[in-house]
């Protein structure tokens, strides 16, 4: 099945509600997303199945819809991420958009200023938490998981950049970790420690790995010379 194709199946599908059995395959195919109205086609399907099975009284179908809708956003979310800032701003004409800009390709396919917002929000939330809150029963709202992005960048924003540097790689952030590593090679320490102590010391460092991805994807772009 061409990824093109499974928002008309969705939708085929609602009145014989179906939609579960075809979740993972949207999972799948929007991490696959390279464009922004294929992302907004799922949400719209999306959101009109959640409608449908909200009215006949299917909540386990209702939330695998949500986490479609939730997904679709996650997925714009990062490709807006992946457009550089728009540079020269200044060449452009007061109260005229950018065509190169992030708001402009949301605008494209029809997102409002407070749709490019959420988005943005959601973008800033970490994957291990987005997918945790998406797939807890009922899976958050479009709404909350945007407020959840929005206070972390306030938190953030509270406090220099330099100090949490400096926080981080201090003695109570990654250079305590490091400092551990250093006193501890990973060949004795395997010995004792168990399966699961292992997988979760993995678990933690994949977020930490997430964490530094998303620092990269958010750096000031450089300038050619």
């Amino acid at each position: 099945m061409r990824i093109s194709t499974i928002p008309a199946v969705i939708k085929r599908d609602i009145p014989n509600a179906r939609l579960p059995v075809n979740y993972e395959a949207a999972k799948k195919a929007l991490a696959e997303c390279e464009r922004l109205d294929e992302c907004k086609a799922w949400e719209d399907h999306a959101a009109a199945a959640a409608s449908y099975y909200r009215q006949i009284k299917e909540p386990f179908l209702m939330e695998a819809a949500r986490r479609i809708k939730l997904r679709a956003r996650e997925r714009m979310a990062e490709i807006l991420a992946s457009i550089p800032p728009a540079k020269g701003r200044g060449k452009v004409p007061k109260g005229t958009l950018d065509p190169n800009s992030r708001a402009a390709a949301a605008r494209a396919i029809g997102l409002s200023h407070g749709d490019l917002a959420s988005i943005t929000a959601i973008g800033m939330v970490p994957k291990h938490v987005r997918n945790e809150k998406i797939e807890q029963s009922p899976p958050i709202s479009v709404h909350d998981l945007a407020q959840l992005g929005k206070q972390r960048n306030s938190h953030l924003g509270r406090r220099p950049a330099s100090a949490a540097y400096n926080e981080l790689t201090a003695s109570r952030g990654l250079g305590n970790f490091a400092a551990f590593i250093r006193l501890h090679p990973a060949g004795p320490l395997a010995s004792a420690l168990s399966y699961d102590e292992s997988r979760r010391v993995r678990e933690l460092v994949v977020q930490i790995q997430e964490w530094c991805d998303e620092i990269e994807q958010n750096l000031p772009r450089r300038r050619s010379r």
